[in-house]
């Protein structure tokens, strides 16, 4: 069973909290900045956690296979990285486009912390297969 569908409160919470202190800990911005950050992560995130369970669940190859399988688990995990980050770049610049110069400037690390995220879905996922 997927364990976003049996904790989902659990897991909304838990994806809006990891959102909250990462753009506190990233941004450079103003307050209201933050938490805007915050939010417009925290709505990307609880859905791409559902679709990372299907395809961890349902698209990868047999264990057996492990260069193969970790060629697609980087290429998977720099893909979403790069589409999150790239959602919430654009959803921040239309909705507070005065906030995206200071944002602009942590993209790396985002990007980076984004790919930590990734890596610990796989575990936590990796416990439920």
């Amino acid at each position: 069973m997927n364990p976003i569908l049996e904790h989902k409160k659990t897991y909304i919470t838990v994806s809006f909290t990891l959102a909250m202190i990462y753009a506190f800990l990233v941004g450079e911005q103003s307050i209201i900045c933050r938490v805007a950050d915050g939010m417009i992560y925290g709505t990307i995130l609880f859905p791409i956690g559902n679709i990372l369970w299907n395809i961890f669940r349902y698209a990868l190859p047999s264990q057996k296979e492990t260069g193969y399988l970790f060629i697609i688990l980087f290429t998977l995990s720099v893909i979403v990285s790069v589409f999150i980050v790239g959602i919430e770049s654009f959803a921040l610049y239309l909705c507070f486009p005065d906030c995206f110069k200071d944002f602009a400037h942590t993209i790396p690390v985002r990007l980076f912390i984004t790919w930590l995220l990734f890596i610990v879905f796989r575990l936590f996922y990796t416990s439920y297969l």
